[in-house]
């Protein structure tokens, strides 16, 4: 390869610096800031999610059922409403100024508003908040997209990976410490350690991460081809189009059942004072075995393909669901969200790798950006419409049908949407003008 030779992705457009000439020093660097960072983040924002229902019952005076229900839905999705609209704005703007100060800027924003969540004196104040934490935060896409920037081709999906691995861990420990915080002190207090952790997260993405000779300034300089590729150009890829689908269909079904998930839970304590942590057990369960599952699963995908795990992991997300509705005892409960874990172990790893080998490194930013909408509008639409079916429910068949039925639903809606994933990915694999990277494997 010749001196000034720049790789490229699967479709022939140049990604930029070639891999020999990217500082190994400063992605090993950035890499693990990141992945500290990320852990941090996603502590903090899940640390209030398990009893984020009971915070409108027993501190912001929601008492009555069906009005809980509501708010709970619309508080749930808040977030990824502006998220979804804001992510392809922050995307843009990371490859024009950086992806650090994107990361710096989703920390800091997420450290100050989650404080104020516990300072919320009604449903309307922390419906408000929600709403800010969705238009100024994203350290998911923010995180990657930086880690993807840096990360030489052949290095890029253990980078992913292990980012993937940093939410997986995050969710875990916040689910699992927010609940027990909650129960011992308080629901406010637990919102001040939430952003404790985003503003410890932000602190080491500010000291320690940097972009080197990746900086969208730096590449301009060079003159790298890739960073006047804009977003009409990456919204051209018939691969990423079939990603965006892919993203809106799985978190619209996976969310169903969100916003009544606490009250789910309830049905099955007999001690009312270890509800929180109980909630968090279980979600905690789900993500430390969707961790584990993921590295071994991204393994497995480099021989069989990322696009048949997508469609198998949904698919059996879905079956697993369905048995919620019926079932009656808390160990079940719990096997089957460690199954639902091993499920969701098989979806997360494939996605960043797709973008990395179908996107120019310089328009990373837009690629996980517009990703990131598309997520958050199957966040925001899922939880609001199961939490909307659990309001509707309560009054023909009861408030423990009303819980139950939303599960069913969603392991429908799965199924369905594993079956698209399959004919989506099918399609776009047809109308790619040139085969794929070979270390795609999908």
């Amino acid at each position: 390869m010749s001196g000034d030779a720049r790789s490229a992705s699967p479709n022939g457009t140049p990604e930029g610096p070639p891999d020999r000439d990217l500082e190994r020093h400063v992605w090993r660097r950035t890499l693990v800031s990141a992945w500290f960072a990320q852990i941090c983040a996603m502590i903090g924002f899940s640390f209030v999610m398990p009893f984020l229902r009971f915070y409108l019952r027993d501190d912001l005076g929601v008492a009555e059922d069906s009005s809980r229900a509501y708010w709970s839905a619309f508080i749930m999705s808040a977030p990824a409403f502006l998220l979804g609209l804001a992510a392809p704005l922050w995307g843009m703007l990371a490859d024009r100024v950086g992806r650090k100060p994107m990361v710096m800027r989703a920390m800091f924003a997420g450290s100050v508003i989650v404080w104020l969540m516990g300072y919320a004196t009604s449903p309307v104040h922390l419906l408000m908040l929600r709403f800010a934490q969705g238009a100024f935060t994203g350290t998911m896409t923010a995180s990657a997209a930086l880690v993807a920037s840096v990360s030489p081709s052949d290095r890029a999906g253990f980078s992913l990976g292990l980012m993937q691995a940093a939410v997986f861990a995050g969710n875990a420990a916040g689910t699992l410490l927010g609940g027990m915080v909650s129960d011992a002190w308080g629901a406010r207090t637990a919102f001040m350690v939430a952003g404790t952790f985003l503003l410890a997260g932000g602190v080491v993405v500010t000291l320690f991460a940097e972009e080197g000779g990746n900086h969208p300034r730096e590449a301009r300089l060079a003159g790298a081809e890739g960073s006047h590729h804009g977003l009409r150009d990456v919204l051209r890829n018939p691969v990423f189009i079939t990603i965006i689908g892919l993203m809106l269909m799985m978190n619209f079904s996976r969310g169903f059942p969100n916003a009544i998930f606490q009250e789910y839970v309830e049905l099955f304590v007999a001690e009312k004072e270890k509800v929180n942590t109980t909630v968090g057990l279980l979600q905690s369960v789900t993500f430390i075995v969707a961790g584990v599952a993921s590295v071994a699963m991204g393994r497995l995908a480099d021989r069989v393909g990322h696009g048949p795990l997508v469609v198998a992991g949904t698919i059996l997300s879905g079956a697993l669901c369905i048995p919620q509705t019926w079932i009656a005892t808390l160990p079940g409960l719990f096997a089957l969200r460690v199954t639902i874990g091993i499920a969701s172990g098989m979806i997360g790893p494939a996605m960043g790798r797709f973008i990395h080998n179908t996107i120019p490194r310089a328009s990373h930013g837009k690629a996980f950006g517009l990703v990131q909408s598309a997520s958050a509008a199957g966040w925001a639409f899922g939880p609001l419409s199961g939490g909307l079916m659990n309001a509707v429910l309560i009054a023909p068949y009861g408030a423990v049908a009303a819980l139950r039925l939303p599960f069913a639903a969603s392991g429908v809606l799965q199924i369905l949407a594993g079956l698209g994933a399959w004919y989506l990915i099918a399609r776009s694999a047809r109308a790619m003008p040139a085969a794929p990277d070979p270390e795609s494997g999908g």
